[in-house]
């Protein structure tokens, strides 16, 4: 009688086959997860460099040529690094004794990226992370135009006051700021309270 399954194969031999086979999948699976990894590594430094050279570093470089806004560090990146219609702009040091230089940091900010000719939809002003207020775009803009830096930065500082807006976007110096005249109005003070602000991360 002839067997109709064919030869068999020794049972050492069908071992050593799935042992291979297991083997070229398990090859196949890291070479797999190599490639993922390499990607994300690609993909994270496209965006990091983007960042860098887009906003930080017109940011970082204008703060440190202008010797009024000595003692405030600002690092500019895009909202979760990849949203182009939002800036961040996060608050990493300021002067203690005069912490409304922190406002005159943001309009060398402003000026520096409007040079590079980019705008956005809204711009955050931020500490470690946590929003302590918020700017319309066309009015970060419109400070940028404005600002030729001769001066008193206190005086530069309180021009931003009004454009200020809460993380809700309600009026962050109440609802009459901006609107009344400077005896009545906004003054040194109130520029210290809303730089405190951002210097806490809105606390």
């Amino acid at each position: 009688m002839t067997d109709s399954h064919g030869p068999k194969v020794p049972r050492a031999s069908a071992m050593v086959m799935r042992e291979s086979l297991v083997e070229l999948r398990g090859h196949r699976k890291r070479r797999a997860l190599r490639r993922t990894l390499g990607g994300v590594v690609v993909l994270v430094a496209l965006v990091w460099g983007a960042n860098a050279i887009l906003v930080a570093r017109p940011v970082a470089s204008a703060l440190a040529a202008d010797s009024a806004a000595a003692g405030v560090r600002i690092a500019a990146h895009l909202h979760y690094y990849v949203d182009p219609m939002t800036l961040v702009l996060d608050l990493r040091r300021a002067d203690d004794a005069a912490p409304e230089r922190a406002f005159y940091g943001l309009l060398v900010a402003a000026a520096a990226l409007d040079t590079a000719d980019l705008g956005f939809r809204r711009v955050l002003l931020t500490h470690g992370g946590r929003a302590s207020f918020i700017i319309a775009g066309d009015a970060f803009v419109a400070l940028g135009v404005e600002f030729t830096g001769r001066g008193s930065p206190v005086e530069w500082a309180w021009r931003v006051l009004p454009k200020l807006r809460g993380p809700g976007g309600s009026a962050a110096l109440g609802p009459l700021a901006g609107a009344l005249p400077p005896l009545l109005g906004l003054g040194p003070r109130d520029a210290g309270v809303a730089a405190r602000r951002w210097m806490s991360g809105g606390q």
